[in-house]
């Protein structure tokens, strides 16, 4: 048996770090919202800086052209993999420098005006280009098969992250919030710096090219992923705007709690995705969907385990009901990693305008509805999401029938 076991994690070692990584990463960074909680048990700061991510996630797609999606498919396309690689390096530093001397401008501008929006401006603008950083980059390192190398750098960020505000929880120090974005704050701003150093190896036209490709190739992903985190973001930023404090608190916990349903589905697709962008045989594999529905199914007992388990250790301050409004919003989060999974193929095919139609028509749906119940409560919310989920898998999945995924998968069963 330990000989089986033995052999087992031998086949299996490269996939189990990443895992190991990829959670422990995750699990870092998505406490540190989680810590102004429950270290500083500030509620109002708390949703504020959940309100600033949900902003920030939007803002990424925005401003990220398509490059980290763009990336597998022009190497695969590249005469030169390696010089390919060195490319997009160097035109990734020299785009993160550009947003880097945007965003100065524009925090100097509201220091001197003393606006009000500063810090939320500041949490909103970091996270942005630190998200911006560990997309692409890890996409990189997935190239170079090494994709346990991003960890290298974003643990030993998140962990000072984390570090630092207690440590300012602790001593006291004005604006302890502020810490957590420090760390982030320097990596971004040494990652950007570094183009200066290499800026005679930038040549405009090829930049110019490099991003005109992606964004030719990325274009309905990009709009697709607007639409989704649309989806995904706006229950926060409506609670933050129409629903009490303990029902913002409690959407955000959970949320937050349910990123580790969705770093699953990150960690598993994204190893993968390597190899399905490379297999010419353009076939749904089975083996490999049926493991990844089994590390969801996993996810999703962690996150229940753990709203009781927070609620029962934490419940002078802070108490999650577990109710049909909870359970929808997991339910939706789960509907989102089953599509951002089976979108993967799309990619493959270079059909990604079929994603973009899918999630369009869900989006419009979701509005629609929005609309038509005006001032929805918790749960009223959480089912329409619910609903727009629903509608987008069931398209993507027929997308995937029509272009004859659905039937190889069935043949290959038969055969087996």
């Amino acid at each position: 048996m330990l000989r089986v076991l033995l052999s087992s994690y031998r086949n299996k070692r490269n996939l189990i770090h990443y895992f190991v990584l990829t959670y422990l990463d995750k699990v870092i960074s998505f406490a540190l919202p989680l810590s102004i909680l429950l270290v500083l048990k500030d509620k109002s700061l708390y949703t504020m800086v959940e309100v600033a991510f949900s902003y920030a996630a939007i803002t990424m797609i925005s401003i990220e052209l398509g490059l980290s999606n763009y990336l597998f498919w022009g190497y695969k396309e590249a005469e030169s993999k390696g010089l390919f690689v060195e490319k997009a390096r160097i035109f990734f530093r020299a785009l993160l420098f550009f947003y880097c001397v945007i965003c100065f401008v524009f925090a100097a501008y509201l220091h001197i005006s003393n606006s009000v929006s500063l810090i939320l401006y500041m949490i909103v603008m970091t996270r942005t280009l630190f998200t911006f950083f560990v997309n692409f980059n890890s996409n990189i390192y997935r190239l170079e098969d090494r994709p346990s190398k991003i960890y290298l750098i974003t643990i030993i960020v998140n962990l000072s992250s984390f570090i630092l505000l207690v440590l300012a929880y602790q001593f006291k120090w004005q604006n302890s919030a502020v810490f957590f974005l420090l760390p982030s704050v320097v990596l971004v701003l040494l990652v950007g710096g570094k183009f200066l150093v290499e800026r005679s190896l930038f040549e405009f036209q090829e930049f110019r090219t490099f991003v005109k490709n992606a964004l030719t190739f990325s274009w309905p992903i990009i709009l697709n992923l607007l639409a989704m985190s649309f989806i995904n973001n706006y229950a926060k930023i409506y609670a933050y705007g129409h629903l009490s404090e303990s029902e913002m608190v409690q959407i955000s916990y959970i949320m937050r709690i349910g990123l580790i349903i969705q770093l699953s589905h990150t960690a598993y697709a994204s190893y993968f995705s390597k190899s399905l962008f490379m297999d010419i045989s353009k076939r749904f594999n089975v083996k490999i969907f049926k493991q990844y529905s089994l590390v969801i199914l996993f996810s999703i007992l962690i996150v229940v385990v753990l709203i009781h388990f927070t609620n029962f250790l934490f419940d002078s301050y802070i108490q999650i009901p577990f109710n049909l409004s909870t359970v929808f919003f997991i339910l939706y989060i789960v509907l989102w990693c089953f599509i951002g999974y089976l979108e993967l193929y799309f990619g493959v095919m270079n059909k990604n305008r079929l994603i973009l139609y899918y999630s369009i028509i869900s989006s419009v749906v979701y509005v629609m509805l929005l609309k038509v119940f005006g001032d929805v409560d918790l749960l009223q919310l959480s089912i329409i999401m619910v609903v727009a989920g629903l509608l987008n898998i069931v398209l993507v999945l027929f997308g995937l029938r029509k272009l004859g995924l659905s039937g190889i998968a069935i043949n290959l069963k038969r055969k087996e």
